[in-house]
Formats: structure tokens, sequence, C-alpha cells
């Protein structure tokens, strides 16, 4: 661990490949007495070996070396939680802005319905009107024609969102 940031190294023996005298396989691997460290992973793999000099005596360089990456590591961590939380702000504008418009959308769209329904209310009230200045014309405004009349008021009061007028058969 160097400030936090969590390295990970990997010392072996050295091998060296020789041909086999074993009829099975082809290759055997010798050790070779030489020592390899290896730190990082994927692209930034970084290998020391020993061989004219040491790997006791590269020690300092090797230090400086996991210090740096382990710096790099941090700035790199930084930069990636810096990024998500941008990303996280962007994305709960959006969905906050997505949100308003399925809102208003919703609001247009009752809108929409009440406006019809007013509408539809108001040629229903006509259309009665109609029908009762028709037969008072006609002379035959009956009682059983004036209930109609009242009926279908009462329907378009109902039907009528301005009003709110609830229905004993309907609601």
């Amino acid at each position: 661990m160097i400030d936090e940031i969590e390295i990970l190294l990997d010392l072996r023996e050295a091998t060296k490949r020789v041909p086999s005298t074993d009829r099975y396989s082809t290759s055997d691997y010798i050790p070779t007495g030489e020592f390899i460290l290896k730190t990082g992973q994927y692209s930034r793999i970084k290998e020391w070996r020993d061989g004219k000099v040491k790997l006791e005596d590269l020690l300092p360089n090797i230090i400086a070396k996991l210090e740096i990456d382990a710096q790099n590591e941090k700035v790199h961590k930084e930069e990636i939680r810096l990024h998500w939380l941008k990303w996280e702000e962007e994305n709960e504008l959006k969905n906050a802005a997505k949100k308003r418009k399925e809102d208003e959308i919703q609001k247009f769209k009752e809108l929409l319905t009440r406006s019809e329904q007013y509408s539809k209310a108001q040629l229903i009230r006509q259309y009665v009107e109609a029908e009762k200045q028709k037969a008072i014309k006609e002379n035959n405004l009956t009682s059983e024609k004036q209930d109609w009349i009242n009926w279908a008021n009462e329907k378009a009061d109902w039907y009528d969102p301005t009003i709110d007028k609830s229905d004993d058969i309907l609601d």
C-alpha cells in the first residue's frame, strides 16, 4: 500500500527453457537463480530483473517508480470519481427534464379531454334546447318530452367538467 493505493507485486525466479529429455514434453524449464520483480497490470506492467545490477541494488529506483505509479493511480481514481459525479448530475437533470415533459404532456391531455367534454356538454345542451323549441313550435311538449329534456340536461351537467355533478347510475 502506498498512499492508500494497493500495488500488486510479483516476485519470481527466472527460468531457462531447454529441449526436454522426456519424450512426452517438448521443453523443460530450468531455474537460473535470477529474480524478476513485476508490478502493474495490462499496459502498465513494469518488470525489473537481476542482471549486471542485482534487484536489491535497484530497490530505490523501484520504490520511486511505485510511488509515482501510486500517485498517478490516485489522480486517475479522482478523475474517474469526478467524471462519475458529473455523469450522475447530468443524468438527474435529464431525468428531471423528462419527468417535467411527461407531466406537462399528461396535464395537456387532461386539458384536452376536459375541453372536449365541455364542448360536447354544450353541444348536448344546444341539441336539447333545439328539441324543446321544436316541441314548443309544434305544440308537442308533452310531459314525456319534458322528462326527457330534464334527463338530457342532467346528463349534460354530469358530463360537463365545470359543473362536477354526480349521477347515481353513471358514477
